[in-house]
């Protein structure tokens, strides 16, 4: 749903789903990821480079459209927000420097069961987090392992 004189928003994901569901297109880590987050990126930044000069002066034929790449510099133009799905903090904070590598801003973290460890951060960022309130550690079958400092 689209509101009223409200940005567009583009969902992205990390680490756990993005591992399993596009495994066989390798390599499957969450390094792997963040790798091939980088190469759309920097891909991003050049497609938007070449449309924004040939904006400017409409000299000789445009550059060959991408839809994919031109979401992506949209984002790069501030344009279209960010929502990111991450579960872990560690994943968040790497978002988060890709974030600032490439200009662009993160508005939230969605299914952020881990924001709780990084919350000053996300304060600091400006960026929002929406979570569930009684969802988080027992997804994961590890209870001991990530319990919100609150219990």
């Amino acid at each position: 749903m689209k509101f009223p004189g409200a940005k567009y928003g583009l969902k992205m994901a990390c680490g756990e789903n993005p591992k399993r569901v596009y495994a066989q297109r390798g390599p499957s880590t969450r390094m792997g990821n963040v790798a091939g987050y980088r190469k759309a990126w920097i891909a991003a930044e050049e497609y938007r480079r070449k449309w924004d000069k040939w904006n400017k002066d409409h000299k000789g034929d445009p550059p060959t459209r991408d839809l994919g790449m031109e979401t992506l510099a949209e984002v790069l133009r501030g344009n279209i927000l960010v929502h990111n799905h991450c579960y872990r903090a560690d994943e968040m904070a790497q978002m988060i420097d890709i974030a600032h590598e490439f200009g662009y801003k993160i508005r939230a973290f969605h299914h952020c069961v881990e924001c709780y460890k990084i919350a000053d951060l996300l304060a600091k960022e400006g960026i929002g987090s929406a979570a569930w309130a009684d969802w988080g550690c027992s997804r994961w079958r590890r209870p001991m392992r990530c319990a919100p400092t609150w219990r």
